[in-house]
């Protein structure tokens, strides 16, 4: 009895994991493809000029239920962006990219992180979260290929950096501010 309850629980576990791969290659597809499309479909963008700081919220739509908004803002320290794709109204997919001084003026070295950070979901639940982080010192580090470097599967409601709170509030804001500028326009 023990052997076959075994059995099932590995089975299980197995058909899970072929899932959530299954899932994790139709958001890669739909990246590709989004962004392949993105010149053809509608564009609104919002700029801001604020003391030190610029920035900017890009929404592409192509009104069949495809939709990706890009936030970004960048200052004299650091810049990031982040895209947020949705289908049908329901998260698909986060890619969050940002660099930042972390010492500068008057420090012998200059050190800065980069951080990407790619959320995948379905339903709207994240399924599987990935990051990727280098700390360097610029002068040094110049010749290190940050692309190149693997992503480390994390934790998104432990991991510090991932901010999940942050992605998960910004989610239902976008699809409020889409849906006002959607009634504005249309």
């Amino acid at each position: 009895m023990k052997r076959i309850i075994t059995m099932i629980l590995i089975f299980v576990s197995v058909a899970s994991y072929a899932q959530i791969d299954n899932r994790i290659k139709q958001i890669r597809e739909l990246y590709a493809d989004y962004n392949k499309n993105l010149s053809n479909w509608d564009t609104y963008e919002i700029k801001w000029n604020t003391a030190g700081s610029y920035p900017s919220v890009v929404i592409y739509t192509d009104f069949d239920g495809k939709l990706m908004i890009k936030t970004a803002d960048a200052n004299e320290f650091s810049s990031g962006s982040t895209e947020y794709y949705f289908y049908k109204d329901t998260i698909q997919f986060i890619y969050s990219a940002s660099e930042r001084l972390t010492t500068h003026w008057g420090a012998d070295t200059v050190r800065y992180e980069l951080l990407e950070l790619r959320y995948y979901f379905d339903k709207g639940k994240v399924i599987k979260t990935l990051k990727k982080q280098f700390e360097g010192v610029e002068g040094q580090d110049d010749k290190v290929d940050f692309k190149q470097m693997p992503n480390k599967t994390i934790n998104h409601m432990e991991d510090h950096s991932a901010n999940w709170k942050y992605y998960e509030e910004k989610i239902t804001d976008l699809l409020r501010f889409y849906s006002n500028l959607e009634k504005i326009f249309r």
